[in-house]
């Protein structure tokens, strides 16, 4: 799975109330839900800004970032 689907999927939870509300009350089973691969689950569990950083990828132009704050 592409590392567009962690920052869809991230995109999502910053700016869809249902999705952060989903993901707040059982990350895991929301990203599995969204179909994320186990090692982007693993990432974000971690709460590891490099590692998810390396399994988001490269930011190009045309790119959102988002900071969630849990």
């Amino acid at each position: 799975m592409s590392s567009q689907n962690l920052k869809s999927f991230l995109a999502g939870v910053a700016t869809d109330s249902q999705k952060l509300k989903a993901f707040k009350s059982g990350p895991e089973s929301a990203m599995k839900s969204a179909g994320l691969p186990d090692e982007h689950i693993k990432a974000v569990l971690s709460g590891d800004p490099q590692e998810i950083a390396n399994q988001v990828g490269p930011i190009v132009a045309g790119d959102t970032i988002i900071i969630l704050i849990l």
